[in-house]
């Protein structure tokens, strides 16, 4: 699922640009 996959990048993406 391409949806599923973009969201686990985006969020880890964000979490590492966070912290």
């Amino acid at each position: 699922m391409i949806v599923f996959t973009f969201l686990c990048v985006l969020l880890a993406f964000t979490l590492t640009s966070d912290g």
